[in-house]
């Protein structure tokens, strides 16, 4: 164990554990990973599902204060996301890259993010 994992004090009887947060994470995602049934049937991981893919990608989007006053929609379909909308900036179109490639379950990302700055968004109004 690291000294920085950060404990947990787990009692199950007389004595005190400590228990890292990492390894109470391992165990939940053991105990909670598996399958799920679909309408049709078939069996499928539910590791990561895509509307939770979208779900972590908007939140981010939201707390990211370089993406502030963007316009930009996300889609999942298995795993690949589908960036659009527009921002003011090219940084700010490659910020909201960066942020769906990190994501977890993310398997590709097709960005259509135009860059539209300030003065051309009036025009278009």
């Amino acid at each position: 164990m690291t000294t920085n994992s950060k404990l947990i004090p787990y009692q199950a009887s007389q004595h005190t554990t400590f228990v890292s947060l990492p390894t109470i994470l391992i165990g939940l995602s053991v105990i909670t990973s598996g399958c799920a049934v679909t309408e049709h049937h078939s069996i499928v991981n539910t590791e990561v599902t895509d509307k939770a893919i979208t779900s972590i990608i908007q939140s981010h989007y939201a707390a990211n204060q370089a993406l502030t006053g963007t316009n930009i929609s996300v889609e999942t379909l298995y795993g690949v996301v589908l960036l659009s909308g527009s921002t003011q900036t090219s940084q700010e179109k490659t910020v909201a890259h960066d942020i769906a490639q990190q994501t977890v379950g993310v398997k590709a990302i097709h960005n259509d993010i135009a860059i539209q700055p300030p003065n051309s968004r009036l025009q278009n109004q």
